[in-house]
């Protein structure tokens, strides 16, 4: 009995190193070279499954965009003249993404938004970026983890959360 005592705790110093380790990582693993400025989205690195994108083709890694068909833009970059303006759209989107537990906005210009959610328990940081395309009528985004194999879902219910409340607002 007094081995297999000391095998569990052996294995319990194990696990906790490694989730200290992640959480190292979490705080100090840098974004992708295309966070936080201007330009398109690129789609998922599809070798990890802990990213979602509305430009992935590959149903694993997809998501729908968020739609803005019933607002269209008015005033800069008018479609209809009718519309909200691209800053009141833009607006509307930050207040969408500011309502997720753990956000912050990094980067705001032209037509993207980007943005970091960091979880409450281990501090681990998912990027974000929204792209607003006027001509399709829909704001294109993607959202990965910094660290780690898989994110077990939480970047697609996260962006779903998004959308959801863009749509309520």
């Amino acid at each position: 009995m007094a081995i297999l005592g000391k095998i569990m705790i052996a294995l319990a110093v194990l696990i906790a190193l490694y989730i200290a380790r992640l959480g190292y990582l979490a705080r100090t693993t840098q974004a992708e070279a295309d966070f936080a400025v201007a330009g398109p989205l690129r789609p998922c690195d599809t070798a990890k499954p802990n990213c979602v994108c509305s430009l992935n083709p590959e149903e694993k890694f997809a998501i729908p965009p968020i739609s803005i068909a019933g607002l269209m833009l008015g005033d800069e970059g008018d479609i209809d003249g009718k519309g909200v303006s691209d800053v009141a759209l833009s607006a509307r989107l930050i207040a969408a993404i500011k309502a997720q537990p753990g956000a912050e906005i990094k980067f705001v210009g032209g037509d993207r938004v980007d943005a970091s959610f960091r979880t409450k328990l281990m501090g681990y940081i998912d990027d974000a970026s929204f792209v607003i395309d006027a001509r399709q009528a829909v704001i294109h985004f993607k959202s990965r983890s910094r660290v780690g194999y898989s994110d077990l879902g939480v970047n697609r219910k996260r962006m779903e959360a998004v959308r959801d409340t863009f749509a309520a607002k």
